[in-house]
């Protein structure tokens, strides 16, 4: 896998992630370095711990889903979305891509192919906890329609239909 090109659609291929299989999720954090889990998770995290990986892979349809993307064997990168409880049109959005893939266009299919799933189930805004740091993805969101959550900085609330057209 070389870093800096488009993703090969002909091998890249995304496919939903089922309730409990921490594969995905536990081999694409391999993948990451530290500065990348500090983005994704906000701390320095170095280790998923056993009830972490149980949240993470507790999916539920119209509540819960996560997608997976694999280039031939290997997982790359992984979205998810959790819909609020106050606001159901509401989903919190996390995506995370291994460092050797990053810059491929991986997570933007990812996002849209996640955006799409939301909006399947009456989701229309995504709300994103983007580190202030991580410049490219909030330039990115902000590029697609986010608008800043005036409560946490570090939050953009980006609509569904302009993330589905992302890719």
């Amino acid at each position: 896998m070389s870093a800096r090109t488009q993703a090969d659609p002909v091998h890249l291929r995304i496919t939903p992630v089922a309730h409990g299989d921490a594969v995905a999720l536990l081999s694409v954090f391999a993948g990451m370095s530290a500065r990348s889990r500090y983005l994704r998770y906000h701390t320095g995290i170095r280790t998923l711990t056993s009830r972490m990986v149980s949240h993470l892979t507790d999916l539920a349809p119209g509540r819960h889903v996560a997608h997976a993307a694999w280039l031939g064997a290997e997982p790359v990168g992984l979205v998810r979305w959790i819909r609020s409880t106050a606001a159901p049109d509401r989903a919190d959005l996390a995506l995370e891509v291994v460092d050797g893939v990053h810059g491929c266009g991986i997570g933007a299919l990812l996002a849209a192919t996640s955006a799409r799933s939301a909006s399947a189930e009456g989701v229309r805004w995504l709300h994103c906890y983007v580190d202030p740091e991580n410049v490219r993805v909030r330039a990115w969101l902000l590029a697609r329609g986010a608008e800043r959550d005036l409560i946490d900085p570090s939050a953009l609330l980006v609509p569904v239909e302009t993330v589905c057209a992302a890719v």
